[in-house]
């Protein structure tokens, strides 16, 4: 019951961020004749601000549980002892820096054998884009909305629903990574059943070792075939809409991928505490922000 709850919410919550992002992206493209869009890249900022601020609200209220039960994890083994609470942060902004170093170098590398110049991928021109246009609007809506928004959806409800930490740190990275590079809700539905079939047939405990790696080939080929059919339907032939995604974009959500994939293992690490990957995230959105305006 707990499982199926959570799933609903997990569910409820993609459903939520991606209907307000395709409402915030017709917005933005149509105007509708709102005035605040009269005021060029500022205007943008201060709306998609507005926007991310309520998909915040909302999944605040919808994983409040996942928020209360950290909280009461701090209250009950940090009271006496604050200063491990700023080095686990520390520390774990450190591993997600020395990641995303390490990201960098195996993005080149791809970029450097699949023979594309290598360039900043379009979401992350953007940001700059807009941190240019409105600074405090965008560190507002990066370095606090977006990692609340972010580890509540990408961490904690992924986790609350696969409870096997292979999977869930798989399934967790893989999202958030491709979510950036990508606005597909067909794939990142197929993403997540997997995660959860895959979760579900590994924790069932009237299963041996091999009845759980044949049941679980047999999930993912069915799945596979099942969204080819889907993809085929809405896109067409699914080897020319293949080819014709963007390398540049493919390549470049490797880095999205492994950040992903790091917060997921720090998310494990520090006893599933939510707050504890919140703080990391922003720190590590902070001083990214930091060193765009001051080395520019």
């Amino acid at each position: 019951m707990e499982k199926n709850k959570s799933l609903i919410k997990l569910v409820l919550g993609f459903i939520i961020f991606f209907f307000i992002s395709y409402v915030a992206v017709i917005i933005l493209r149509y105007g509708f004749n709102l005035n605040v869009l009269d005021y060029g890249k500022r205007g943008i900022a201060l709306a998609d601000a507005l926007i991310s601020s309520l998909v915040t609200i909302l999944f605040i209220i919808l994983y409040f549980d996942v928020i209360k039960s950290s909280w009461l994890q701090f209250k009950e083994n940090y009271k006496k002892n604050i200063s491990q609470i700023f080095l686990g942060i520390i520390i774990g902004y450190l591993v997600l820096n020395a990641m995303q170093i390490v990201a960098s170098y195996v993005s080149a590398l791809l970029f450097f054998i699949c023979g594309v110049q290598m360039e900043t991928a379009a979401n992350q021109q953007t940001i700059e884009e807009l941190l240019a246009s409105a600074p405090l609007i965008m560190i507002f809506s990066s370095c606090i909305l977006a990692p609340i928004e972010e580890e509540l959806l990408f961490r904690g409800s992924i986790r609350k629903s696969i409870k096997n930490k292979k999977v869930f740190i798989a399934c967790s990275g893989l999202i958030f990574g491709l979510m950036h590079v990508t606005d597909s809700i067909i794939f990142i539905g197929e993403l997540l059943l997997l995660g959860v079939v895959i979760d579900r047939i590994l924790s069932n405990s009237k299963l041996n070792k091999n009845d759980k790696t044949k049941l679980s080939v047999v999930a993912v080929v069915i799945i596979l075939f099942i969204f080819a059919g889907i993809y085929y339907f809405t896109y067409g032939n699914l080897i020319n809409a293949i080819l014709s995604l963007p390398l540049k974009e493919v390549i470049g959500s490797v880095t999205y991928v492994i950040m992903g994939v790091t917060l997921a293992s720090l998310y494990i690490y520090n006893k599933e505490n939510i707050l504890m990957n919140i703080s990391i995230h922003a720190l590590n959105n902070i001083v990214a922000i930091m060193l765009a305006l001051f080395l520019k």
